[in-house]
């Protein structure tokens, strides 16, 4: 019979693999509780019309990466390809607007998109981010900004580039959409395949296209930072005031846009080279009405942030500064299967005092528990024979006591 294996894109993790995401996670979930947030959780299993409401239907997220299938009694239902529609529906759904009216959200989790697995993006992945509701001051935009980058000034990125650009409100969007389309309608000869079906559906993804001669004509196209209100051109200005006033570097991107239908105003990219080719590892923006397409006020305000946590993960990798696995303190071994109910005892009292302790109890010889000590990451070592005695390794050290001793072999390694 075959031996069963994972999905493709759908990673086993454990070792080093399983420490350092969840430390990536430990880390952004820290420093986005010093910005007030706090953190939520959300199912992985959602009605599929939540992500066709809010995503888009003309989205590539919706229209071609959704895991989606039919429940039993006849429900549409989806893993979650992102997590804010998510929090969105969490907020409507318990009233927690009624009674926090400014509430900021910080998640961590998997999430699901079926696409092409490559390095650092597989079909279930990671993600960690924030979000604000209620706070539709240009501060706020500066807040997630700042948050993002000190994320990665904690990972020991030094070559972070904030791409800063607007794609305008529903005042101002509408007339820049029919003039963006006219353009690209007019250039449709010179577009790829992609970009012609893009431009009846989803416009402004046209200008996020990665192909060489696209890019050649978009030179010429108009760009929603060129286009926007007054009530847009004024708040894009505040981000830029506060971003300055807290000495973050910037880049003002005029092309710059978002996969998903819900971003409003200011859209940001934090970008870094060390993943080869300049690439973004967090990106977001605002999303105001956003809780209006999930049956909640479209007045309510919201800005915020993704990052691909394994992305996250091999930028720390890159920079040294990945968590790796730590030593226990101590381990034991036993003469065979002599001592088990002491050494249980001596086990008990070492981890109440917050040592991580291993051990060998089986009733194997002294060689191969030789050669499992030999293959165990530890600190101390300390062997219980049958007469009785114990034999403590302090990392070069080595100490005889009497087995009795517990007291005096348990100060021992608390102290070291």
């Amino acid at each position: 019979m075959a031996s069963l294996r994972s999905v493709k894109g759908m990673n086993d993790l454990f070792g080093v693999e399983a420490l350092s995401l969840g430390a990536v996670e430990s880390l952004a979930r820290n420093l986005a509780k010093r910005w007030g947030a706090e953190e939520v959780r959300t199912p992985v299993l959602e009605k599929l019309d939540l992500f066709v409401r809010s995503v888009g239907e003309a989205t590539d997220v919706v229209g071609k990466e959704m895991y989606a299938f039919e429940d039993k009694d006849g429900s549409q239902l989806c893993l979650r390809p992102e997590a804010t529609a998510s929090v969105a529906r969490m907020l409507v759904q318990h009233g927690i607007l009624r009674d926090h009216p400014r509430f900021r959200a910080f998640y961590a989790g998997p999430m699901f998109r079926r696409e092409r697995p490559q390095k650092g993006r597989y079909r279930q992945f990671h993600q960690v981010g924030v979000e604000f509701f209620g706070e539709p001051e240009p501060s706020a935009d500066v807040e997630v900004i700042a948050l993002a980058a000190a994320i990665l000034d904690a990972l020991g990125l030094d070559d972070v580039v904030v791409e800063l650009g607007s794609v305008g409100c529903p005042e101002c969007r509408p007339s820049y959409r029919e003039q963006l389309v006219a353009f690209l309608r007019q250039e449709a000869d010179q577009l790829c395949e992609l970009c012609n079906q893009r431009t009846e559906t989803n416009p402004l993804r046209c200008l996020d296209c990665k192909s060489a001669s696209c890019q050649a004509v978009y030179g010429d196209a108009p760009l929603p930072l060129d286009h926007l209100c007054d009530a847009c051109d004024q708040h894009q200005a505040g981000v830029e005031k506060g971003l300055d006033r807290l000495g973050l570097d910037y880049r003002v991107n005029k092309r710059l846009v978002r996969g998903l239908d819900y971003y409003r105003r200011t859209v940001f990219e934090c970008t870094t080279q060390k993943l080869g080719a300049q690439s973004a590892v967090i990106a977001g923006g605002r999303y105001d009405g956003l809780l209006g397409s999930v049956g909640g006020d479209e007045g309510v305000a919201a800005v915020g942030f993704a990052a691909g946590t394994e992305r996250l993960q091999l930028l720390a990798r890159e920079a040294g500064t990945e968590a790796g696995l730590s030593p226990a303190d101590v381990a034991i071994v036993t003469d065979r299967n002599q001592g088990v109910d002491e050494a249980l005892v001596l086990m008990q009292g070492l981890r109440a005092s917050g040592l991580v302790v291993v051990a060998d109890l089986s009733d194997r010889g002294r060689k191969a528990k030789t050669k499992w000590l030999g293959r165990t990451t530890h600190r101390h070592s300390l062997f219980l024979e049958a007469d009785g005695s114990a034999r403590l390794r302090l990392q070069g050290m080595e100490t005889q006591a009497v087995h009795p001793e517990i007291a005096a072999i348990l100060q021992v390694l608390s102290s070291n």
